[in-house]
């Protein structure tokens, strides 16, 4: 059970980090704030 616990807690500390990352990565995108079609069109391309 503990190991289990502890896998729990890394994927949640590894998921936490990970969206904290995403956001400054599509801060960093040019146009991603200024203009949603540009975001949609890139997200669109990423999937």
């Amino acid at each position: 059970m503990l190991k289990f616990v502890k896998v729990a807690h890394l994927l949640g500390v590894v998921m936490f980090f990970g969206s904290i990352l995403g956001h400054i990565t599509v801060g960093f995108v040019p146009g991603a704030k200024d203009d949603p079609q540009t975001a949609l069109f890139v997200r669109q391309a990423i999937d």
